[in-house]
């Protein structure tokens, strides 16, 4: 068999040629001398001609050969980059190397990489996307849009994973700051390497939740975040970098190699601007709100942005905000930014500004716009010039530092001293330290005082902290000497080692009883129980064997809820050190001390008991471990060092451990009765109450599956909820339990729901877990006074005009309002720092407070002053007057009270109540009720509409005076008259007045208001609208058979007299808020309302008549339902709210000024607001609203006649 194999011809390259055994080793320009020693066998090959040799691949003559450096070969031309990059040499031919050049690669901006196979230094190309204002947002690829949401979004993150790219993430938090149509960046986190940075608007850095001092470097110096200008900045080795200014500008840097990778609101970085609405499931959507929306992370309860329409600038607006004071600085052709405009879109920047400027209207928003535009044009090497000083947004840097326009954007710290020398990003305008002078934790100081770097963080001087997660090495930065000494030690007995506030520490470990909604009570020991008890309680006390330990005693009054058989926690007292404290629900930024009003803080014992505000809480805080907090409408808790296990007692229980043995009474006997256990706690046995509903005769929810929906209380364990991180801390079930049978019972009303979540978010922030923003404006809003806003976890001691003596710093943050920026608390008002007040033996007194002290031989009246100076002027009190304490408040009193009943009605009790009532019967004011000693009286109004069927006037009191013309008796009298010894009527300055001896008087104008003037000795017997007359206003509104009333609307009508006209008693009703009254007009025009009275008179349709003593006006039902839609709208003005017209009434300096001391203005001035609302900006109303409180000064002996001039109200008698 013959086998025959074809085999193509050999085709060889240039130079060469087959041959069919050649050598195995032919000679190179690396090895030239290969063949001379090849010990292999020969084999077919191509071999290179005579005088050619291999040079990579290629046979060329011997001279062409290349280079060999560093063990490789190199043909002539090529290039090579050493493994650093740090040297990149070329091959000249000749067989030598040649150096070629060196770049650093902070000098070539690139990457040292191999791409393709090859070693190089590649260009990266960068993108920045940016958040800025309310917020404004610019993609990587350049698209602008707005979005203000107020949740937590994802701002970019890696969403097509690959092998060469590093995965990280960028969160930014949203928030309200006075505006409700905006919103401002609070926070920004980055994940990247394990590692979790936050940045906090007002706060220092943190990672993983411990605060740090910057600069801080992690990950082997893969992280580094450090200081930049005005702004914190994190870069990393992969090319992210994140910059925060503290306020509201954030930037998110990423190098090309990212491209195409990313997602989130700053866009997928593809070069195209077309698609950057892609929402976080991939699909394409139309309008920045539903792409905003999406991106919401976290938190899937936090309620999404509406499509709503931006806010809008009138004309005026944007002519005063398009000035070059303003924001046409950005768009000046010969502005500080004229060098910026050719490479940065400053119309838009121009834009944004004028739209921030008309939706908040202040300036700190212009400031931000142009110091964002700024930002950008420096961060792209581009200069400008001084801004501030032209738009009055100056900068104010601390101690050892100045403003400098274009300053350092890596300044020297005491970590990094020589930082400046290597800096290789462009200067940014900002506080620069002075020479001599580097940053140490954001302060500049000469580098002798520097601090200590320890493990990649900066330490300041005697700055001590845990090194471990256990708290068993103690370490401390030596002052001078840079070092960090260590030593082992622990956190003593009932301590335990807690992250509380950014910081590791030793925290008293302690134990709380809560009692909150209806209320739901927890004891010391876990135990749950309900109980619906409407008396004072003993709520905690110290008892068995605790004799050695500081005495205190904590009480609760349970107010109840009519109509819904339970009861929610109206005032608090505490009893320690001598001191009683009281909290109630009328004393917000201030506190009762001893039957004294006070502001807060208040501290006594050398700093060992302070009261102060936190958020929505008010705290009372000892040195010995207890605490109590009461947010002043429904939920209290107490928190109790383990000192005091085993010996307490009350309806926290006895604090052993076991729940099981808590219902222990008084007398120490266990009982098993709820009923039993919680009723022997009635702190005041004379007390007149009940204790509630008990087994089955409590309420039942019917239908808990219909608010246990996350629609409701199933929020509280919503797994992406608001409070997803506290489920695994604390568990739910109970309070969701509690939350479902509260707005079950009140029939799924907002308010108790928002109590309930309250209740679990306050116990979630007591273990410091971070919570979620859970409110906004339309889900249980907090309405924050005037020059403050709401945060979800604000700091208890910032911000204030005076530093608590108790360091707080170990407390968790609390949610509620906390002061603006430049603004102090000072009482509950938020003030300028220039306006903050005095503090006199503890006691903190604002600029407008006045006080007494009582000397041994004189009184001193102390004031309040500029500077802070206290002003003593010694004085005694008028004849007719008694140096006492009076409605919380020592001074020189009458030895007489008032009440007054004005304007729609209000009824302003002689303990200071008010109340709102506008029924239009006849109703017993006051009468004696609780004496047969003293002379009897009783005094009744008739009250009746005039012009608006929601709210009354008063027709006739004890005298009615149509002209001068009075009843006595039931027949009509001249005036003046004199019925009986003691007793006159007169009319004095158009007033018909009668004096019952020197007990009694009463005033009325025939019109609107009615004073009763009575004397001392009548205290605590009086019944009726004006109250009880015992001192307290929180007992004042009480029904006839001595229970509170549940509103203002069920006492009055609990106090209607028989009796009353013979017209009005067929017309008279109770106040109802859907009915329109008919009461014909009966009574002859006055020159208000002729006109009116003549058109009811001959018109037939408008029968629907609402007539009083002096005015008549028509109503139609189509008026009668605007009267009721404009009723629903006039309540109670909130704090620090503003009227320009009742404002008179509290205006210091003003017309009145004198008188605050004697008589409150503000219940005047909140219902003067409530008249003026219910009537337009009537001036007659505002006359008599203000009327009335100069009619109370003057029977204080205050004669005010200038209030008619600054309220143009000369032509009204009123």
């Amino acid at each position: 068999m013959r086998v025959h194999v074809c085999v193509a011809e050999i085709q060889c390259p240039p130079h060469s040629h087959y041959e069919a055994c050649g050598t195995a080793c032919p000679a190179s320009c690396a090895h030239s001398t290969d063949p001379l020693f090849c010990a292999l066998a020969c084999v077919e090959s191509c071999q290179c001609d005579s005088g050619y040799i291999l040079s990579g691949g290629d046979c060329v003559p011997r001279h062409q050969c290349g280079c060999s450096f560093l063990g490789s070969y190199y043909r002539t031309g090529d290039q090579l980059v050493t493994d650093t990059c740090s040297r990149r040499c070329t091959c000249p031919g000749g067989g030598k190397a040649s150096h070629f050049c060196w770049h650093t690669l902070e000098e070539l901006r690139g990457e040292c990489a191999i791409r393709h196979g090859v070693r190089d230094c590649h260009t990266i190309r960068t993108a920045t996307c940016s958040a800025s204002g309310d917020p404004h947002y610019r993609t990587f690829d350049g698209l602008p849009f707005d979005f203000q949401g107020t949740c937590r979004y994802t701002l970019s993150e890696l969403c097509a994973p690959a092998a060469d790219l590093t995965a990280f993430r960028v969160t930014v938090e949203n928030e309200r700051r006075g505006s409700t149509a905006v919103s401002w960046t609070r926070q920004v986190r980055v994940l990247v390497y394990g590692y979790q940075v936050q940045m906090t608007r007002g706060e220092r850095g943190s990672v993983d939740g411990i605060r740090q001092n910057l600069p801080v470097t992690l990950a082997s110096g893969n992280i580094r975040v450090h200081h930049s200008g005005s702004a914190a900045v994190l870069e990393t080795d992969l090319g992210l970098r994140v910059s925060y200014d503290w306020s509201h500008y954030v930037t998110v840097t990423v190098p090309g190699t990212y491209m195409g990778s990313l997602c989130g609101l700053c866009g997928n970085f593809n070069g195209n601007v077309t698609d950057e609405f892609k929402s976080a499931s991939g699909e394409m959507v139309s309008s920045p709100v539903l792409f905003g929306n999406s991106w919401k992370h976290g938190n899937e309860s936090c309620p999404e942005e509406p499509e709503l329409p931006s806010p809008q600038c009138t004309s005026e607006q944007r002519a005063l905000y398009s000035s070059e004071q303003y924001c046409g600085a950005l768009i000046n052709a010969t502005g500080p930014f004229q060098h910026c405009q050719s490479s940065m879109p400053s119309l838009s920047a121009f834009e944004n500004c004028v739209f921030d400027l008309c939706a908040s209207g202040e300036a700190l928003s212009l400031c931000q716009a142009l110091g964002a535009y700024a930002l950008e044009c420096q961060g792209r090497g581009i200069g400008i010039s001084d801004w501030r000083n032209s738009t009055g947004c100056g900068l104010e840097c601390q101690e050892n530092s100045d403003y400098q326009v274009c300053g350092t954007s890596c300044p020297a710290s005491c970590s990094r001293p020589g930082f400046p020398a290597d800096c290789g990003t462009p200067c940014q305008e900002g506080c620069q330290c002075l020479d001599g002078y580097v940053l140490s934790a954001g302060r500049c100081v000469p580098p002798a005082q520097c601090g200590c770097l320890h493990r990649g963080q900066y330490r300041t001087p005697g700055e001590s902290f845990w090194e471990d997660e256990a708290c068993r090495s103690l370490c401390v930065c030596e002052p001078g000497s840079g070092r960090v000494r260590c030593r082992a030690d622990a956190c003593q007995e009932h301590e335990a080692c807690r992250v509380v506030n950014g910081r590791r520490r030793c925290v008293p470990s302690a134990a709380v009883c809560v009692a909150t909604g209806d209320p739901h009570y927890r004891t010391f020991d876990g135990r749950r129980y309900d109980f619906q008890g409407a008396c004072t309680y003993v709520l905690v006390t110290a008892c068995r064997g605790a004799r050695d330990a500081p005495q205190f005693r904590v009480e609760t009054h349970n107010r109840e809820i009519p109509g819904r058989s339970v009861a929610l926690v109206d005032r608090v007292a505490v009893v320690v050190y001598g001191h009683e404290i009281l909290l109630s629900r009328d004393s917000l930024g201030r506190v009762k001390v001893d039957g004294l009003y006070a502001n807060l803080p208040w501290s006594r014992a050398e700093g060992g008991l302070t009261v102060f505000r936190a958020g929505l809480y008010t705290h009372v805080r000892t040195d010995f471990g207890l605490e109590v907090g009461y947010d002043l409408r429904h939920h209290v808790w107490v928190s109790l060092h383990r000192r005091f296990a085993g010996r307490t007692c009350g309806l926290c229980g006895n604090y052993n451990g076991l729940p099981a043995d808590d219902y222990i009474t008084p007398n120490g006997t266990l009982v098993s009765s709820l009923h039993a256990f919680a009723s022997s706690w009635k702190a005041n046995v004379t007390e007149q109450c009940e204790h509630g509903c008990q087994g089955g005769s409590c309420p039942v929810c019917e239908h808990p599956q219909t608010y246990s929906g996350s629609q409701f209380c199933g929020i509280i364990s919503h797994a992406n909820g608001p409070f997803a991180a506290c489920l695994s801390r604390l568990d739910p079930a109970p309070y969701l339990q509690d939350c479902v049978y509260d707005v079950c019972l009140a029939q799924g009303d907002r308010e108790t729901l928002c109590q309930s979540l309250q209740a679990f978010a306050s116990a979630c922030q007591a273990l410091n877990v971070s919570l979620s923003p859970w409110r906004n404006d339309s889900f249980c809003g907090v309405a924050c006074p005037e020059n403050s806003h709401y945060e979800v976890c604000g700091e208890r001691d910032i911000n204030r005009c005076v530093s608590l003596p108790t360091n707080t710093s170990s407390a968790p943050c609390a949610e509620g309002c906390f002061c603006d920026h430049g603004f102090r608390l000072s009482g509950e008002h938020c003030v300028p720092s220039t306006d903050c007040g005095c503090v006199h033996n503890g006691l903190y007194l604002t600029r407008a407070d006045e006080f007494w002290m009582i000397r041994s031989l004189w009184r001193e009246e102390l004031g309040c002053h500029a500077g802070g100076a206290v002003e003593c002027v010694p004085l005694l009190c008028n004849a007719g007057q008694e140096c006492g304490i009076r409605n919380g408040q020592m001074g020189c009193h009458d030895t007489f009270s008032i009440c007054v009943v004005t304007g729609d009605p209000h009824y302003f009790s002689y303990d200071g109540a008010l109340t709102h009532f506008q029924g239009t019967c006849e109703y017993q004011v006051s009468a004696v009720c609780h004496n047969l000693t003293l002379p009897w009286f009783r005094i009744t109004t008739e009250n009746r509409n005039r012009g608006n069927s929601l709210v009354s006037f008063i027709y006739r009191g004890l005298c009615y005076k149509p002209m001068v013309v009075s009843q006595v008796g039931g027949q009509p009298v001249s005036l003046p008259a004199f019925p009986s010894l003691g007793v006159s009527v007169l009319v004095r300055d158009g007033t018909v007045v009668v004096q019952v001896g020197d007990n009694l008087e009463v005033r009325y104008d025939g019109a609107s208001t009615l004073l009763l003037r009575v004397a001392q000795s009548y205290a605590g017997t009086l019944c009726g609208l004006c109250g009880n007359f015992n001192g307290n206003p929180a007992d004042d509104k009480l029904l006839p058979d001595g229970q509170p009333a549940s509103n203002d609307t069920h006492l009055g009508n609990s106090w209607r007299a028989e009796g009353g006209s013979s017209q009005n008693k067929t017309k008279c009703m109770a106040i109802c808020r859907t009915l329109l009254y008919a009461i014909h007009c009966r009574i002859a025009p006055t020159k208000y309302n002729q006109f009116a009275l003549l058109q009811c008179e001959r018109r037939q349709e408008y029968m629907n008549v609402i007539c009083c003593a002096n005015l008549c006006c028509c109503s139609s039902p189509f008026r009668c339902e605007e009267a009721e839609s404009r009723e629903s709208e006039c309540t109670d003005p909130p704090p620090g709210h503003r009227h320009p017209l009742c404002d008179v009434l509290t205006a210091d300096p003003g017309p009145f000024a004198q008188c605050h001391w004697q008589v409150d203005p503000r219940h005047y001035y909140t219902s003067c607001v409530f008249d003026t609302c219910a009537y337009g900006m009537d001036r007659l109303t505002l006359c008599r609203a203000v009327g009335a409180y100069a009619a109370a000064c003057a029977l204080h002996g205050f004669q005010v006649s200038s209030w008619r001039n600054a309220t143009d109200c000369r032509e009204f008698t009123v």
